[in-house]
């Protein structure tokens, strides 16, 4: 008699493989979004020190020529 198929040792291997592959590759896809999001999001359009020199330029009485 034969063994079923499911009871053979490299049936659960190739099982085992085929999930990690599956959760793995779903990992590298929310890590390379939240790369993305974190790109995005920590590029102020302006430095500090520029922020500073227009809150300057905009407070000071002079008129610039």
């Amino acid at each position: 008699m034969k063994k079923y198929i499911h009871k053979k040792w490299w049936f659960w291997l190739i099982v085992v493989i085929i999930v990690g592959g599956i959760f793995g590759n779903k990992d590298e896809e929310k890590t390379e979004k939240e790369e993305v999001a974190a790109t995005e999001v920590s590029a102020p359009a302006e430095t500090k020190s520029e922020t500073v020199l227009l809150k300057n330029l905009l407070l000071s009485p002079r008129k610039l020529r």
